[in-house]
């Protein structure tokens, strides 16, 4: 998309600026993949915090 943002029109700006804070923070964005066991959603997360507090 990056290539053709012409066609994107209006939301061209937007895709930039997406790419552009997706680009900042890829880093760490996806740790959960790099780590055996990291709940990889919210709801993985929020449950694994559930069982430890009960």
């Amino acid at each position: 998309m990056r290539e053709d943002l012409a066609s994107l029109g209006p939301l061209a700006q937007a895709f930039e600026h997406f790419c552009h804070i997706t680009d900042n923070f890829s880093a760490e964005l996806f740790r959960c993949y790099d780590i055996a066991g990291l709940p990889r959603t919210n709801n993985d997360l929020e449950h694994c915090f559930g069982v430890a507090r009960a």
